[in-house]
């Protein structure tokens, strides 16, 4: 069975719409979509507030990447972040 390289499912994503906004021929993600395609990519970045994200859309929109990594991570920042708004 051929599984596809990590190039292609990288590429599967970005054609994947959730999370992305088309205005005038543009293709503009949001700010949670950006969030994760960061989180994707670099596994390490460190973010300054997290406040402004709409954890519902984030919630919603990582199960496209298909990764327990980021599971663990989104998980880890959503607790933290609501321990630093108590």
């Amino acid at each position: 069975m051929d599984f596809p390289s990590h190039n292609a499912r990288w590429q599967l994503r970005l054609i994947n719409t959730i999370g992305v906004e088309n205005v005038s021929e543009t293709s503009i993600a949001t700010r949670e979509r950006a969030f994760l395609d960061t989180l994707y990519v670099n596994a390490d970045y460190q973010f300054d507030n997290l406040r402004s994200l709409n954890w519902e859309k984030v919630f919603e929109i990582f199960p496209i990447f298909h990764n327990q990594r980021m599971v663990k991570k989104v998980i880890s920042l959503y607790k933290k972040m609501n321990d630093q708004t108590l």
